[in-house]
């Protein structure tokens, strides 16, 4: 299963994907970016994958978001600003 939550602020939209990324739910993900893209206003879109448990090999995560090369994230959201 794979859940979908996206966080907006002024500065950025940020997509955080939870669960598992395999081949049934890339679409799913391509459809939020498509979706999110739409309202970014000027924002930056952030795409949150630390909370994965699983990618599936047969993935090209840049094929997702290759057409912006949006910022995909690893690292704890809540960390502070070093």
């Amino acid at each position: 299963m794979l859940r979908i939550s996206a966080i907006e602020d002024h500065n950025e939209q940020r997509l955080v994907l939870e669960g598992k990324l395999i081949v049934p739910w890339t679409s799913e993900v391509r459809s939020a970016c498509e979706k999110a893209r739409q309202t970014l206003e000027g924002r930056e879109l952030v795409v949150d994958l630390k909370n994965l448990t699983v990618i599936s090999v047969g993935i090209p995560m840049m094929s997702i978001s290759h057409s912006d090369l949006m910022p995909i994230s690893s690292e704890r959201s809540d960390a502070e600003p070093s």
